[in-house]
C-alpha cells in the first residue's frame, strides 16, 4: 500500500465470528447481549472482549471461547483495552464515565470481577461532562504516556467527538486533547485504538 495507507484489510484480517456469549454447546448464558469492546491479549495471544450486560471473556485467534466471568457494580460497559499485558491489568470504560482497572489471571481460572472487590484495582471516576448518549464509548492505553485516551460515542452540542487524555495515577488529570468534527466521520465512535507509531485508528 501507499505510504500513510492501510492496506485491503480483506487481504490480512480473518474474518471470524466471535461470541463469548455462547457456550461450546451453543446454548446462551446471557438472554441479551451484544459484545461492546475488544482488546488484543500480548502475552497470551488471545482477545479479551467485554460487554454491556456484565459479562468479560477471552477468546482464542479461531474464535473459540477460553474463560469468561462476570463484571459487577461496573454499570454499562463500553470497551477494555490492555494496559500490561504480563501481568494481566486491564482497564474497561463505562457509560457512566468512569475507568475502571481490573486484573485478570493469566493462567488459572476466573471468578467474579466485582467493583471494590475481587480483580477490582481502582475506579477512576472523571469530571467530564455526560449528557444523552455521551458518555464513555471507547477505551485505550498510552503506554509511552502512562494514561488512557477515551471519547465518547456521540458528538457534543458543538457539533464534534471530543478526545480526553486521563492520568493513571492520582490526581487522575483530565486534558482535552483535539476534537473531531462529526462531519469528518459521518457517524458514531464505536472504537478507539492508539498505534505504535502514536496515530490514532478510530471506528
Amino acid at each position: 500500500p501507499a505510504p500513510g495507507r492501510l492496506p485491503d484489510l480483506g487481504l490480512w484480517v480473518r474474518e471470524t465470528s466471535i461470541d463469548p456469549m455462547f457456550d461450546t454447546d451453543g446454548t446462551t448464558e446471557l438472554a441479551s447481549s451484544w459484545g461492546s469492546g475488544l482488546c488484543f491479549w500480548p502475552a497470551r495471544g488471545t482477545y479479551v472482549m467485554v460487554d454491556n450486560a456484565g459479562a468479560i471473556g477471552e477468546v482464542n485467534i479461531e474464535g473459540t471461547l477460553v474463560r469468561k466471568t462476570t463484571l459487577s457494580g461496573f454499570g454499562d460497559v463500553e470497551d477494555v483495552c490492555c494496559v500490561d499485558s504480563a501481568a494481566g491489568t486491564f482497564a474497561i470504560c463505562s457509560e457512566d464515565q468512569k475507568i475502571h482497572v481490573i486484573t485478570l489471571p493469566v493462567t488459572s481460572a476466573w471468578s467474579g470481577i466485582v467493583q471494590g472487590g475481587a480483580g477490582w484495582v481502582r475506579t477512576i471516576t472523571t469530571a467530564i461532562a455526560a449528557q444523552s448518549n455521551l458518555g464513555f464509548e471507547s477505551i485505550t492505553w498510552d503506554a509511552a504516556n502512562s494514561r488512557f485516551i477515551v471519547v465518547n460515542q456521540d458528538v457534543n452540542p458543538s457539533g464534534n467527538h471530543a478526545f480526553w487524555s486521563v492520568g493513571s495515577v492520582s490526581p487522575y488529570t483530565e486534558t482535552l486533547l483535539f476534537r473531531v468534527e462529526h462531519t469528518m466521520l459521518t457517524d458514531y465512535i464505536n472504537g478507539l485504538a492508539l498505534t505504535p507509531e502514536g496515530t490514532f485508528l478510530v471506528i
